[in-house]
């Protein structure tokens, strides 16, 4: 065998032990070569979310300081009440039509639909809502943690129930 042949087993070997394990609950290492396949995809409750919607960690850490993406679902009538985020979102449409609007107070008028592959950049510490109007959707979100949300009237915070 090629010593080319054997440093490239080699390195795919490591590769192989350092991508997560099927129900490992991180996302993949943001330093690591590899991939998430949809059927990987592990989705969770999420505390702060309606106790219907659902959370997947894809990449990263969203709890430590570094990049990381994470995939949102969110099924049909559910809403998200105005909330911020202290770190910028970049949202990415998945699936489904995505309404987000902006304010304090949760306005239908100002929501705005957004389909299958729509990118929209949200700074942190934008007052913001969601509302899965016409069905379910699905979002990937990318930023730098550690992720948080804080609810504009905590009233409407689920970790608060």
């Amino acid at each position: 065998m090629s010593s080319a042949r054997i440093l490239a087993l080699a390195m795919f070997a490591a590769l192989a032990w350092s991508a997560p394990l099927p129900g490992h609950a991180g996302g993949l290492p943001v330093k690591t070569f590899g991939s998430v396949l949809p059927e990987d995809i592990q989705w969770e409750a999420f505390p702060a979310f309606p106790p219907t919607a659902r959370l997947a960690i894809v990449v990263g850490d969203p709890k430590q300081p570094g990049p990381y993406v994470v995939r949102v679902k969110v099924p049909a009538g559910v809403k998200l009440m105005p909330h911020t985020h202290p770190e910028d979102r970049i949202y990415t449409v998945i699936s489904g039509v995505f309404y987000i609007g902006l304010g304090k107070t949760f306005d239908e008028s100002k929501l705005v639909a957004y389909g299958p592959g729509s990118v929209i950049v949200l700074p942190g510490n934008t007052p913001h809502f969601h509302w899965a109007k016409s069905g379910e959707y699905v979002t990937q979100v990318s930023g730098y943690g550690p992720l948080g949300i804080d609810y504009v009237d905590a009233n409407n915070d689920p970790r608060h129930h």
